[in-house]
């Protein structure tokens, strides 16, 4: 066995080794397709367009590695209030409680009417919401 065969089976390991931590989502996947990526650029040197792929892939690891090290943009939405307390109880609005659902959740209107029926009626019997059609 020579040193290429080596380096091959080094780069196949690291890069089946990188997918799997890609799939966790793992940022240490980027530093293991580099050295995959650069071994496999060694052993194609000769081939000048597959070589230069591989060195481009290594460059694209570095910018992932760091990319996906950056922190989201503003905090996360939480819910503040349970949300049995967002359903509408008689002193708020059903438009600004759905609409407070929404942009809370993150989600469509189909979505916050199932949730207020199923709300409404698990937890202290059926009371009517002006606005929200039973599903029959």
């Amino acid at each position: 066995m020579n040193w290429i065969d080596g380096l091959k089976i080094l780069a196949v390991t690291c890069g089946l080794l990188g997918v799997a931590l890609n799939i966790k989502k793992e940022r240490m996947c980027f530093l293991l397709w580099f050295v995959s990526n650069g071994c496999w650029a060694l052993i194609t040197r000769a081939e000048h367009l597959l070589c230069l792929q591989f060195g481009a892939f290594c460059i694209v690891c570095i910018y992932g590695f760091f990319a996906w090290r950056k922190k989201p943009i503003g905090k996360p939405k939480r819910i503040t209030k349970p949300l049995n307390e967002l359903v509408y109880q008689g002193s708020r609005k059903d438009r600004d409680t759905i609409h407070e659902l929404k942009t809370r959740l993150a989600i469509n209107d189909k979505v916050v009417e199932r949730l207020l029926y199923k709300l409404q009626h698990t937890r202290s019997g059926p009371t009517k919401v002006r606005g929200i059609k039973k599903k029959r």
